[in-house]
């Protein structure tokens, strides 16, 4: 019998980080997603509410691709995503799908999210992502590994 379990991968693509100010996690918070076997991907990024006071905050989602996983990466045309909140926002999410892994989307995949706090006064984000990989073309996927 199939289980979800057996159809998806999970794959950690931005590791729990905080940011303070404005700007591109660190690279080392960013990680590469190899899609290699899989059809579909859709990655899940997370927002917790902000630290400050009036704090308002947009992160822009933008999945990026590359033929090799250190190679360079190029933004893949509407793969984007915003979260927008305040303070008083619980935490929000937003979810960005990647169709045509292994025909016309290249391998290796990243998401890049760029945040933007107002006022930028050392105010505090708490963000993370999950690459699922689905449509895997031999199943049961293995997700012992990348958990």
């Amino acid at each position: 019998m199939k289980s979800v379990y057996d159809s998806i991968k999970v794959v950690e693509a931005v590791r729990p980080m905080v940011r303070t100010g404005t700007g591109t996690p660190i690279a080392a918070a960013i990680t590469v997603v190899d899609t290699f076997g899989f059809n579909s991907a859709l990655f899940d990024v997370a927002v917790g509410s902000p630290t400050g006071t009036a704090v308002t905050y947009v992160v822009t989602i933008q999945i990026q691709e590359s033929a090799t996983s250190g190679g360079t990466y190029t933004n893949i045309t509407g793969a984007t995503g915003t979260i927008t909140g305040t303070t008083t926002s619980a935490s929000l999410r937003a979810q960005v799908r990647v169709e045509g892994l292994g025909t016309s989307r290249l391998r290796y995949l990243r998401v890049v999210p760029l945040i933007t706090l107002t006022p930028n006064d050392g105010s505090v984000v708490h963000l993370q992502a999950t690459a699922l990989l689905g449509n895997a073309f031999k199943n049961p996927v293995s997700n012992d590994s990348d958990v």
